[in-house]
């Protein structure tokens, strides 16, 4: 039962693929330029993880060069930096979508769907492989939220929302901070606008009551005695 996560992690691969391939492909993006971002992207990602787990390591290996980059490539050695992962594959994506054009958050929300329904497709085989509390959990956690991407995508679409919530699910601290920012670009900065409207609204009503009183008690002087 050991080969069942590897298994799961290339059919989450594909099943990830086929549906950030097929979100892309209804707002007619190329299909070749959608494969290699969700292939290279990927790929940074997990070197990038690779990389960090092992540089962070490296005292307590007490490894040389030559062996930390024959290890780098062992991933059947296990160990992997998530945070460094997720973001080496964003700077990368970004990149992507600036060196082509493509309009930043659409993007990054296709992609944050498919990373949910990956990451569903892994949780499933981590309880299968090894049933326990813990994996059962997370994958509800992951169904219930790659199904509430699916119901935002179709019925409460707007770009950057999808992506900002996915890195608030993914209840990482790093990645929760990027996306907190993320939310803030996209919704925050209408309700704080809003809030400094009503604000100032407010201290001009305040005012103009203030010297109509004034006035008032100007004009009637007698009225104060």
């Amino acid at each position: 039962m050991s080969f069942l996560p590897n298994v799961f992690y290339l059919i989450a691969f594909f099943a990830g693929t086929f549906v950030v391939w097929k979100l892309f492909r209804k707002e007619n993006y190329e299909e070749e330029k959608v494969i290699d971002l969700v292939l290279f992207s990927t790929l940074v990602g997990i070197f990038a993880g690779r990389f960090f787990y092992l540089f962070s390591t490296i005292n307590n290996q007490q490894s040389t060069i030559s062996n930390f980059f024959t290890s780098l490539f062992l991933f059947s050695n296990g160990g992997f930096n998530f945070d460094a992962g997720i973001f080496a594959s964003l700077l990368f994506t970004f990149y992507f979508l600036h060196h082509h054009k493509w309009p930043y958050f659409p993007a990054l929300d296709f992609l944050s769907i498919g990373a949910f329904v990956a990451a569903l497709v892994v949780q499933v085989g981590f309880f299968i492989a090894t049933p326990s509390i813990r994996y059962l959990l997370f994958t509800f956690y992951f169904l219930l939220f790659a199904f509430a991407l699916f119901f935002l995508r179709q019925y409460y679409y707007k770009k950057g929302r999808i992506f900002a919530l996915a890195l608030l699910a993914t209840l990482r601290l790093p990645l929760v901070l990027t996306g907190a920012v993320s939310f803030y670009i996209i919704e925050g900065r209408e309700y704080v606008a809003e809030f400094i409207r009503g604000f100032k609204e407010g201290m001009r009503k305040k005012i103009s009551n203030a010297k109509i009183q004034i006035s008032n008690q100007v004009q009637n002087p007698k009225n104060n005695c």
